[in-house]
């Protein structure tokens, strides 16, 4: 199974949906500081407009450099959908059964989120 860069960062964000408490502040520090900027940025965006995630801020700077945050950004249950449908994941199995299959996929495309 083939996964897009924007793909590998909406799983991340669908695996801490599912965990007990979700830190989303955490994640996206992590995100931000594991990669490009600009690309980080760029699929944020990206993710926002096909409204896959829910909470992004999106802003320029004077000088036109562009900035994210997605502190409070979660899926949205299209973003739910989508990764479901993406993976074969049921979605009337458990949050635990659904991380162990996202932690399996991850594992297999050596993800690094």
């Amino acid at each position: 199974m083939k996964l897009s860069f924007s793909d590998k960062v909406l799983l991340a964000f669908y695996d801490e949906y599912h965990q007990v408490k979700p830190n989303f502040i955490s994640l996206n520090m992590k995100l931000k500081n594991e990669l490009n900027h600009e690309l980080y940025v760029q699929v944020l965006k990206k993710l926002d407009q096909e409204m896959l995630l829910d909470g992004v801020m999106l802003w320029y700077s004077a000088g036109g450099k562009k900035f994210a945050r997605a502190d409070l950004a979660k899926p949205t249950s299209f973003g739910i959908n989508y990764v479901e449908e993406k993976l074969g994941i049921n979605p009337n199995e458990s949050k635990s059964f659904k991380r162990t299959m996202v932690n399996k996929i991850i594992a297999d495309q050596k993800i690094q989120v």
